[in-house]
């Protein structure tokens, strides 16, 4: 009977996804409006809804970042925004009930999924016991939790890369198959979030490396059968053969100028906010109006207008330029959000928890050379080289590779856990051998 009934038990991943689902839940349907459709959300919703009414993949409302027309704004093909994230949002219409009853569901649901995710590469890369570590630890994270109370591309990104990762670690006798399925979905997650492109560019020399063209081969057919329907619309729309979208250049011009360089001298005090206020108060629209005499309206020569603007700085003053490259390594390998703009509870959260993690982490690359995986050095590497052209500062750490941190620690914990007393036979006099 005790055997049954442990074998009817779920597995531990089963458990912990839903319990990840009910707390992710708890978050996202608490969360106020303005809250959960913060920064991008409300445009993700507006494309999703004009998707859902046969207006294609369009805006109305005007962007901060757009230089506004003599007539006026307009619906109009958008082209800032990934469009991954919005298509499968652009489905929930067609349920029944409100959309943001779905909405904060799908956002739960993608961050929930991602919990045997962690498990599964854990269990791929170390053994069983670190993976129960790292999906209990990625059960309760805080990047990973909050994350999923915004109706934003960081839960389907980061499930996409994931599964990305899955499918490159070493395998005995790899397919042709695998690197086919292991390129279409690094197209996916190129399309649900553009800064992937350049963690998933890392990890695909290294799988050519490796593995040569058996891999490369399959790898670019599935990459170029995922982007391909999205290359061909901006082709059309856009006026470029391109998968990306055209909102880079202005993400590049925000983290490369003046302010910027004054906000990361004095990350610890008052100018960080003074700053910031009038690079996004007084300089960044002054840049619009400028585009706006210009006549640039059209979205291609807007986002080249942006990234003249901050080759120009790099060019002029060098020396800023690497100093903002410099600080802004610094900030993606810290565990806390920059302090002027966080509070102590944020900080304090931050220091605890991806801290900590990172310090596991650091022991288990030292002694376990299993930690240093070259997948997961790939996609942090080039996670790093996709952040140094952009705009980062933001007050939470982007969940895209930490899970792969969160991996790291499991090993890290269990190497500092007293070691299990090794399986063994037992002779007892008069009796059979007991296992």
């Amino acid at each position: 009977m005790r055997v049954a009934m442990r074998c009817a038990r779920p597995p531990l991943w089963i458990v912990l996804c839903l319990v990840g689902l009910v707390l992710r839940g708890a978050l996202a349907f608490s969360a106020p409006d303005d809250a959960f459709y913060a920064i991008d959300g409300h445009e993700y919703r507006e494309i999703a809804e004009h998707l859902a009414r046969g207006e294609g993949f369009s805006i109305t409302s005007p962007r901060w970042f757009e230089p506004v027309p003599p007539a006026g704004f307009a619906t109009r093909a958008e082209n800032f925004r990934p469009p991954l994230f919005p298509l499968c949002a652009a489905a929930l219409f067609a349920l029944p009930g409100r959309f943001d009853f779905w909405a904060r569901g799908l956002v739960a649901l993608l961050g929930a999924l991602s919990i045997p995710l962690v498990y599964a590469l854990a269990r791929r890369v170390f053994d069983v016991r670190v993976a129960a570590i790292a999906a209990v630890a990625w059960t309760f994270y805080p990047p990973a939790c909050l994350y999923a109370a915004r109706f934003s591309t960081e839960g389907l990104a980061m499930l996409l890369l994931g599964i990305a990762a899955l499918l490159a670690l070493p395998r005995e006798s790899p397919r042709p198959r695998t690197y086919l399925v292991l390129g279409a979905y690094a197209g996916l997650a190129i399309l649900a979030r553009a800064n992937l492109a350049a963690p998933l560019g890392v990890l695909f020399l290294w799988c050519a490396r490796r593995d040569g063209t058996r891999a490369l081969v399959p790898l670019l057919i599935g990459l170029v059968a995922a982007l391909a329907p999205w290359t061909f619309r901006n082709a059309r729309c856009l006026g470029a053969p391109t998968p990306l979208p055209a909102f880079a250049g202005y993400n590049a011009w925000l983290g490369m100028n003046e302010q910027m360089r004054a906000m990361y001298g004095d990350p610890l005090g008052g100018e960080f906010r003074s700053a910031m206020d009038r690079l996004y108060r007084v300089e960044a629209p002054s840049r619009v109006r400028e585009l706006e005499r210009r006549g640039v309206f059209d979205a291609r020569a807007i986002e080249s207008a942006w990234w003249t603007e901050a080759a120009r700085y790099q060019r002029e003053r060098p020396l800023d330029a690497l100093a903002i490259c410099g600080a802004r390594a610094l900030h993606f390998v810290s565990p806390i959000p920059m302090p002027a703009v966080a509070s102590l509870r944020e900080l304090v959260l931050a220091f605890a928890t991806t801290g900590f993690a990172l310090l596991l982490a650091l022991f288990a690359l030292l002694r376990d050379p299993r930690a240093r995986e070259p997948v997961f050095a790939a996609l942090c590497f080039g996670g790093l080289i996709g952040a140094l052209p952009f705009v980062f500062h933001l007050r939470l750490r982007f969940p895209i590779v930490e899970p792969l941190l969160v991996v790291l620690a499991a090993r890290g914990a269990v190497l500092l856990l007293p070691r299990r007393p090794p399986h063994c036979t037992v002779k007892v006099p008069g009796t059979l051998s007991v296992q």
